[in-house]
């Protein structure tokens, strides 16, 4: 099932839509932003997540925390041409690129605009920079001097459009070469960290235990060196930060067994790939969610398909997350080796 069949298979079942007929974009967008809310919802209810992450995580000797999150993609390209309104830019050809800035750092330079010839006596019109939101709070502007090649900071700007009007003299802070804007582990942020463990250079694994804030704050001295043993993890946004007791003395690597959030659906006509009874869950649940802003009421069928299939995925991920039990009692001659011998 692609994105917009989901789509639309919930609508019909609260009769916003007959078989066959076309959703209008409007009605795409809308359904598209309360599925990732429904998504962004589930992450975080217990049992939902159906499978744990296992990554490894280079550790830096005397680092006792670690930020962890995913950082934001440089932007596209926006469109420069050459103003009508006098200015100073100087004459030749000139390119524009854009970072993408956070509260937490800057990305490395998008795609480059077209050349623009510059005549030394009018501005460069840069538009179509993308709006900002969420955690992006503006972009950065980087121009190339006059037949150049290297891109040099204009502005900060927030809007989208902006014109500059620099004289390549005045061009001096060159664009950064590194993505600042996720964690030291760069990775997407996860919502529960169920286990981890430290591999030496050797190759053995040494437990490590997840531990809550009150036996972390519990240490009285927390800037002592070794192996970690103790990880406290607290789930700020949007970087989560890690913390290791003791501070790592070596450079070896932290694995960590997580739970990631659903990740957002944005192609519709991409195939969803998810396991058995995920999309019967969503269609039911997206059409509950999407009812109200109808002004339709799910009927009691649709309202207890979306109870079952969620309760039903939960209890099934709850059971595979949890060790087999070993029924056998022993192995010494003349001991049954299960409950079922003997």
């Amino acid at each position: 099932m692609t994105l917009l069949e989901l789509l639309t298979s919930s609508l019909r079942s609260i009769g916003v839509k007959n078989p066959g007929v076309t959703l209008t974009a409007e009605e795409v967008n809308d359904a598209k932003e309360i599925l990732n809310l429904l998504l962004d919802e589930l992450s975080v209810v217990v049992g939902i997540i159906y499978a744990a992450t296992i990554e490894g995580l280079t550790l830096t000797i005397g680092a006792a925390s670690r930020t962890i999150g995913i950082g934001q993609s440089p932007p596209i390209a926006p469109t420069a041409n050459l103003s009508a309104t006098a200015g100073i830019v100087t004459s030749g050809n000139h390119y524009v690129k854009l970072t993408t800035v956070t509260a937490i750092g800057e990305t490395t330079l998008g795609t480059a605009t077209a050349v623009v010839n510059a005549d030394g006596s009018h501005k460069i019109d840069v538009s179509v920079i993308p709006p900002i939101g969420g955690e992006i709070i503006g972009y950065n502007v980087y121009m190339t001097k006059a037949g150049g090649t290297t891109y040099y900071f204009v502005a900060l700007v927030a809007s989208t459009t902006y014109a500059i009007n620099v004289a390549d003299v005045s061009l001096t802070v060159v664009a950064p070469t590194t993505n600042t804007t996720g964690g030291n582990f760069n990775t997407v942020r996860p919502t529960q960290i169920l286990n981890a463990f430290v591999r030496d250079s050797g190759g053995t694994d040494h437990d490590v235990a997840i531990i809550g804030p009150g036996k972390y704050q519990g240490i009285s001295t927390k800037t002592t060196a070794g192996r970690p043993y103790f990880l406290h993890f607290v789930g700020t946004a949007p970087l989560g930060t890690i913390y290791l007791y003791p501070v790592p003395d070596a450079a070896e690597t932290l694995y960590l067994d997580s739970l990631k959030p659903l990740t957002e659906l944005t192609t519709l006509t991409a195939t969803i790939a998810l396991p058995p009874g995920y999309m019967a869950m969503l269609k039911s649940n997206l059409a509950v969610a999407l009812a109200p802003e109808y002004n339709r009421e799910p009927s009691k069928l649709v309202f207890q398909e979306a109870h079952d299939t969620k309760k039903a995925i939960i209890a099934i991920n709850a059971a595979s997350r949890h060790e087999p039990v070993n029924l056998r009692y022993g192995h010494n001659p003349g001991y049954p080796r299960s409950i079922l011998e003997g």
